[in-house]
């Protein structure tokens, strides 16, 4: 069983979408995954395809690093990450 991807921010499990963006003679497939909790998008791969007189023409859009785009979780205020100490009791 493949391992699962997580996000870099969160440590959760993240979703996996396939988006397809259409425009005159041209197709953009984007696969990429989803943080359900903060929203970060991990780019997977993008892959192009063009309709030219000549022919078809794809062009894979990856590198082997998943690129991170957007989503990061906004930061606590500083005094509400630490707990405040508790008092020490003296028996």
């Amino acid at each position: 069983m493949a391992e699962q991807m997580v996000c870099p921010y969160c440590k959760v499990p993240t979703e996996y979408y396939v988006e397809v963006e259409k425009t005159r003679g041209r197709r953009r497939i984007t696969r990429y995954y989803r943080c359900p909790v903060c929203g970060a998008k991990i780019i997977d791969e993008i892959i192009e395809v063009e309709e030219t007189s000549e022919g078809v023409v794809v062009r894979v859009l990856t590198n082997g690093v998943k690129k991170i785009v957007g989503g990061r979780p906004r930061r606590a205020p500083r005094n509400a990450r630490r707990p405040k100490p508790r008092p020490k009791t003296v028996a």
